[in-house]
């Protein structure tokens, strides 16, 4: 690549190692066409196993002489590459065709080898000035690889536009300086018709792929810099040393700062596997949001469809939504700053604060059948959503979760489902709800809403007031994890159950199998609620409310309505609950006050 920066960084067409020159540039620039219009011919280089080919090269209108150019294109590259770039105009740079040979050496223990021919046509770099082209663009690209795995790929229109060769050539040779920002490098660029296909894997084609605007800074290490010394830590084929281990790390962490992209998306994607069962598969767009900070806005698909013999999914939508990389990059990096990552380094990293940061998670219109036997199974979902936020450490302290109308045939439930078919039911219907939130100021844990019901059987809510809740409970050390949960006291909670129909199906089995009637059996449940209950809490007032609500409502399931409040202002504490070492349900429902009711 040595020769060629700039296509290596503007059209994206290069080799993966350096390409040293073979030979001198002197015979290949032609007399100039016009003042400052320049023409190179029959350029060929090879290294690495990668040979390069560019039949011929035109750029008119061009600021720099043939020296320059000819200075430019030899080398040696470094930041004043990029001085040299910023001075760079031209009308065009006009390439008709690359052609790159690929020649991988075979795999130890295989005699095979893989090949690889590509060829990207029509290139064209419009209305560049000051080292950054306006428009840059290719007819197309073919590939095709020979040997132990044959594929062929191609793509049509290549476009991207606001190039900014001399940004790329700083990025690559430059170290960041302090508080730098990073800064535009390339408009939206877009790939149209692309196509991958292989007798052993399969089908692959997208109709457009497109990637938003893309600002970049320098790294910290310069660029070139450490893939130099990656590359040569590769060619040793030995397990990389802890210090490259860290200066590995370290990029990573840095690079994922310093770029940013207004997003990508891929559509009207197909596929195809090498399975007789498979019929056909779409994906109508796979989207990557915004990304900048090490954040992704979106990862989502939607769209996707897939036929098989028998059976089939179809989902609408599916998305992680503010998906957030840096507690897991900056630890690690914070770990390698002593420039080594060994055992002991790795050992001593506090996990809890790698987990990486997600704002929600979105899922919708699923529909699925697999084939069971003879017969199918099928699965339906309406939507599901959770909402993470209020991160303390690694735990979101607010969390907002919706399942609405999930379907499903029994037998899909496992363990579950020879019970449900033995109540009658051959398919389930659910729907949940979760509403959590901590308020650090006060202390407080609400639980506002945890529910879920189902037709033809019920629902259940519940809720609750915890108080005493510091931080330190999600992101303290273990030992003051615990300490703060001793802490914790109740302050209130409720709850709520219905029945429309789960709790009557299951007294017709029971009764069925004890040989008695559906009302002997609610009301010998109903009696001994009346007296087991209350001489299992102590006997009081409240135990017996308690007894004689669950009683009714046993005896004539329709509703059960339970609230407990702390009579003490500061709530109910786990020192509350134990007397000689030992729950004392009297003590605990003296502190308590107690409504039960049902069927109301």
């Amino acid at each position: 690549m040595k020769r060629f920066p700039m296509l290596a960084l503007g059209v994206g067409i290069a080799v993966a190692t350096p390409i040293s020159p073979s030979g001198s540039w002197q015979g290949w620039v032609s007399p100039a066409l016009a003042a400052q219009d320049v023409s190179f011919d029959n350029i060929t280089s090879a290294a690495g196993g990668v040979t390069l080919t560019i039949p011929h090269i035109e750029i008119t209108g061009s600021s720099l002489s043939k020296d320059e150019l000819q200075a430019l294109m030899d080398g040696p590259w470094g930041i004043s590459t990029a001085d040299t770039l910023s001075k760079f105009d031209a009308t065009a740079f006009v390439i008709p065709e690359i052609h790159i040979e690929v020649t991988a050496t075979p795999v130890a223990g295989k005699d095979a080898s893989t090949s690889e021919s590509v060829v990207y046509r029509d290139i064209r770099i419009e209305d560049i000035k000051g080292g950054k082209g306006a428009r840059l663009s290719a007819a197309g690209m073919s590939s095709d690889v020979k040997g132990p795995v044959a594929l062929t790929a191609s793509s049509g229109k290549i476009l991207a536009t606001d190039y900014d060769f001399a940004a790329l050539a700083r990025i690559a040779y430059a170290a960041a300086t302090p508080g730098e920002a990073p800064k535009l490098i390339s408009g939206p660029s877009s790939i149209e018709n692309m196509h991958w296909s292989s007798s052993n894997a399969g089908e692959i084609n997208i109709g457009r792929m497109s990637v938003g605007a893309v600002k970049a800074r320098p790294l910290v290490t310069p660029l070139a810099e450490t893939l130099a010394t990656l590359k040569v830590l590769g060619e040793a084929n030995k397990p990389m040393p802890p210090a490259a281990a860290a200066k590995l790390i370290s990029l990573l962490a840095d690079f994922y700062d310093a770029v940013a992209v207004d997003g990508m998306s891929a559509s009207n994607i197909t596929f195809k596997v090498p399975d007789p069962s498979f019929k056909n598969g779409s994906i109508q767009t796979i989207k990557l949001g915004s990304f900048a900070n090490s954040r992704f806005d979106e990862l989502g698909v939607e769209g996707l469809e897939v036929e098989a013999s028998g059976g089939h999914v179809k989902l609408g939508r599916a998305a992680l939504l503010g998906l957030d990389f840096k507690p897991l990059l900056s630890s690690l990096a914070q770990a390698t700053r002593s420039g080594d990552l060994d055992g002991d380094t790795v050992k001593n990293l506090d996990w809890r604060n790698t987990v990486p940061h997600l704002d929600s998670f979105e899922l919708g219109n699923l529909d699925a059948s697999v084939p069971q036997g003879s017969s199918s199974q099928s699965l339906k979902l309406t939507s599901y959503s959770i909402k993470l936020s209020n991160y303390a450490g690694a735990i979101p302290t607010s969390l907002h979760s919706r399942l609405e109308k999930f379907v499903a045939d029994a037998a899909f439930l496992k363990g579950q489902a020879d019970e449900l078919q033995q109540l009658g039911y051959k398919s389930v219907d659910l729907s949940s709800k979760a509403d959590i939130a901590w308020d650090e100021s006060a202390k407080a844990l609400n639980l506002d809403e945890v529910s879920a019901q189902g037709p033809d059987m019920g629902s259940v809510l519940l809720k609750a007031k915890l108080g005493n809740v510091p931080r330190e409970l999600f992101a303290g050390t273990p030992p003051q994890m615990q300490v703060a949960g001793l802490g914790v006291t109740l302050s209130e909670a409720s709850l709520r159950l219905e029945n429309t129909g789960l709790l009557d199906r299951i007294v017709a089995r029971v009764a069925a199998a004890q040989k008695t009637t559906p009302d002997k059996l609610r009301a010998q449940w109903g009696t001994q609620a009346a007296l087991g209950v209350p001489q299992l809490l102590g006997g009081s007032d409240s135990a017996k409310a308690v007894g004689n609500a669950i009683a009714s409502f046993l005896a004539k399931p329709k509703t059960l309505f339970i609230s407990l409040k702390s009579k003490d202002p500061n709530g109910l504490g786990v020192t509350d609950l134990m007397v000689g070492g030992m729950p004392n349900p009297t003590a605990i429902l003296d502190k308590l006050d107690v409504k039960a009711v049902a069927n109301q």
